[in-house]
């Protein structure tokens, strides 16, 4: 079998929550004792976290030897729906995100995969719960990909929802899944510039064609800018700037950022002399009611901005309302004008081959940001 890192079935089962309720309420009552100094300067975000929720995710194996995998997400956008054609290189597992959307390149800065706005043509239609699906664009290859899906759509959520990434994008994220329904497909077929593909097959019998609804969350590689300025906070990534505006109550700080497809808070506890511990991140799915990611630091990350700060602890992540997806220690340290913060996977066990490290470097207006994961971290 040729999908993820040619992993067997057993690798690939889902499993349930890394922590038990007990251990999850044990872990969330420890306290987070505030560090000795002022904080001084431009907040600092010593992480990148995305989410992201598909109403429909339709997943093929084929046997084609370039790519490994072929995904077809639907996104809920304010504008109505929009579909990502996302293509897997078997080479590298890194995916590559074509869409006909003129936000495209504008939106989930912090997710740093490949996208290329082209031509998609949809057709899409359920009747009593029916699904069939047809989709036809050029991928990255320029190659004509025409797929055709028949399904029924899964009605009730699955018992077991901590999925397998599959060991995709391995260089850009550490991510978890909640995947809470899904169904193999009735028919489906893909063919590139006319010609059929076959389809990969589960123990040598089912096409691998999956039709999943799931919410994908966790930090993200890739270069980013902070910096403050008279309206509150700008981060740039390349040529684009966002705006953060910031509310405070007398406890904590809510950093935010308010983008068309989600909302990212970063929620920092106040501490003496102006300190900020990051206590947790949340991502908000444009029209989902649960969050799509929560990470939860225990203790609260120290504030960086500190002259010669550091600290260790653990982190859990939340996807899709579901508690205890993931599971990392960190450590940070502050050391003149450079701050780093290191991350060790802990738990699913498909996350553990992706350390991440985040060096930050003070500049005269903010801060500069470099994320890696893999083998590079």
């Amino acid at each position: 079998m040729r999908w993820g890192w040619r992993a067997t079935l057993a690798h690939l089962r889902p499993q349930g929550p890394v922590q038990s309720l007990p251990e999850r309420c044990t872990w969330l009552a420890a306290g987070s004792p505030a560090h000795r100094g002022a904080a001084e300067g431009p907040l600092l975000l010593p992480l990148q976290v995305f989410g992201v929720t598909y109403d429909l995710d339709v997943v093929l194996v084929s046997r084609q030897p370039h790519f490994n995998m072929h995904e077809y997400a639907r996104l809920r956008t304010p504008t109505g729906p929009v579909w990502l054609c996302k293509d897997a290189r078997e080479s590298d597992l890194t995916q590559t995100i074509v869409a006909d959307w003129e936000l495209l390149h504008d939106v989930l800065p912090e997710v740093p995969l490949e996208r290329s706005r082209r031509r998609v043509v949809v057709h899409e239609s359920v009747v009593a719960g029916e699904l069939d699906l047809r989709i036809d664009y050029r991928n990255d290859r320029d190659q004509r990909c025409e797929v055709a899906v028949q399904a029924i759509l899964p009605r009730f959520p699955v018992r077991t929802r901590n999925s397998s990434t599959m060991g995709h994008s391995r260089g850009s994220v550490w991510a978890v899944l909640d995947v809470s329904h899904k169904t193999l497909a009735k028919k489906a077929s893909l063919s590139l510039d006319g010609d059929k593909v076959p389809l990969e097959r589960i123990m040598g019998v089912v096409p691998f064609a999956v039709i999943l609804e799931q919410t994908q969350a966790g930090m993200s590689a890739g270069s980013w800018r902070f910096e403050q300025d008279d309206g509150g906070y700008s981060s740039f990534h390349g040529d684009l700037r966002q705006a953060w505006t910031s509310t405070e109550t007398e406890l904590e700080e809510v950093v935010s950022q308010h983008g068309p497809l989600r909302t990212i808070e970063y929620r920092f506890m106040k501490g003496p002399q102006g300190q900020r511990r990051l206590a947790k991140v949340i991502v908000r799915a444009y029209g989902h009611r649960r969050p799509a990611t929560i990470v939860h630091f225990r203790p609260f990350l120290p504030d960086l901005r500190m002259e010669d700060a550091r600290g260790r602890g653990e982190a859990i992540v939340d996807v899709g309302g579901q508690p205890s997806h993931g599971m990392f220690r960190w450590t940070a340290h502050r050391k003149g004008d450079e701050a780093e913060l290191r991350i060790e996977p802990v738990a699913p066990r498909w996350t553990l081959d992706r350390p991440m490290v985040y060096r930050h470097r003070r500049t005269e207006h903010g801060w500069e940001s470099q994320g890696s994961v893999g083998d590079g971290a």
